[in-house]
């Protein structure tokens, strides 16, 4: 039997503020950075040049944090896997290891444990999301019992939909609350299937508030699709991405328009009702090191062959440099923040099972940096909304003008 090492973590809040400090003289010398709108056929056109000016830096800045490393199972972290924010600023935290769905106050307290482990109403054994539905509900996508359980805002159980599909999904975003009442599940279709992905193509399956299943939405590709790394056994299967291969990344808007990019090069696009607009960034691409190419490569391989002992490569190579643009993200109240690539940093790594990581880069599951301190941030907006970077990711977000 396969046995779960447990870390303790501690969750962080904050707040992203812009940066109040340099020289704005300085900063008006420097004339770099331009933002010019064009319009191509029916497509709105954003196209931004230049290094960001440091006075528009997003900074995070922590507000509170929860958690006790030396705690017991109702006060420790584990394994944090989504999170749900309501309009009052409480936290629903599922955490995977225990697992718990725990419900916070604004100050970070703990108010109840929502449910608890098993198979009964109420009950569930592993999350594919959670998301504050517009009514204050909570619903969380139980994944061992396939099937959405719906709480009051006190954590009363109230309801369960049935998805149309079973299984796992690896996103903590999996879960999207629209702004008109609707929730959209994000989920691998198997009927479509393709070669590019034998598992099965993504997919929206949209609900509306009383639990009907209204609509199911094809997740389009942008650019050229990207071949996983697939693996079955004994009827089981499983898919893995090629580390630095650049992936369509695709979000549903809270307003129900597609968002999404080829991730190489920079450039998304908002399929908004009536207009399609298009936000393009020239940069400069980072190179992934040889060192780094070969750790991601057995981390693959050390996961694939959990599920298969005698799993090969049998995909494209690492590529040798990073594509600009790792995914996108949405607020409620319509902010997009990019998670953009950055320069490989070499460091020391704590001990782990296997393998251990020597590189660290921005928004990966595994970024040590956060993992190794203890840190979730949850972090706010200019506007004041709240919202979690997944797992242990550092904000790396470029603000994006003309994407309101």
């Amino acid at each position: 039997m396969m046995q779960t090492r447990v870390r303790t973590a501690v969750i962080a809040f904050g707040a992203i503020l812009l940066a109040t400090c340099g020289d704005p003289d300085a900063a008006a010398d420097t004339p770099t950075f331009t933002t010019v709108v064009d319009t191509l056929g029916d497509t709105i056109v954003v196209r931004i040049t230049g290094d960001i000016p440091a006075v528009n830096e997003l900074k995070l800045s922590e507000v509170w944090r929860v958690g006790d490393p030396d705690g017991d199972e109702t006060t420790g972290f584990g394994f944090v896997h989504s999170m749900g924010v309501n309009s009052v600023s409480e936290v629903y935290v599922f955490e995977g290891s225990t697992p718990q769905l725990r419900h916070y106050d604004a100050s970070g307290a703990l108010i109840r444990v929502i449910g608890g482990k098993g198979s009964g109403p109420g009950e569930y054994q592993r999350a594919n999301g959670v998301t504050v539905l517009t009514d204050g509900r909570v619903a969380l996508w139980d994944a061992g019992s396939s099937r959405i359980n719906i709480y009051s805002a006190d954590g009363e159980y109230l309801d369960q939909w049935r998805p149309p599909v079973t299984g796992f999904m690896t996103s903590s975003q999996s879960l999207t609350t629209l702004t008109d009442g609707r929730m959209a599940a994000s989920a691998l279709l198997r009927e479509a299937s393709h070669i590019h992905d034998p598992l099965g193509r993504a997919a929206w399956f949209v609900y509306d508030a009383a639990g009907t299943l209204r609509d199911t939405l094809l997740q389009p590709i942008f650019g050229d699709p990207s071949a996983n790394l697939p693996s079955r056994r004994a009827g089981d299967g499983n898919s893995m991405p090629v580390p630095f291969l650049p992936r369509s990344t695709t979000v549903l808007h809270p307003q129900g328009f597609v968002v999404g990019s080829p991730a190489a090069p920079y450039v998304v696009f908002l399929q908004q009702p009536g207009a399609l607009r298009r936000i393009e960034r020239v940069t400069t691409p980072w190179t992934v090191p040889d060192a780094e190419r070969a750790q991601r490569r057995q981390q693959v391989v050390h996961y694939m062959r959990r599920n298969d002992p005698g799993w090969t490569w049998n995909g494209p190579e690492i590529p040798q440099y990073k594509p600009p643009l790792n995914g996108i993200m949405t607020t409620l109240d319509g902010a997009l923040l990019v998670s953009v690539s950055t320069p490989s940093e070499l460091f020391e790594p704590d001990p782990r099972p296997s393998p251990r990581e020597k590189y660290r880069h921005p928004c990966s599951p595994s970024d040590h940096a956060e993992r190794s301190s203890g840190l979730m941030p949850m972090v706010r907006s200019a506007a004041g909304s709240r919202f979690r970077s997944p797992r242990g990711c550092s904000p790396c977000a470029a603000a994006m003008p003309g994407a309101q």
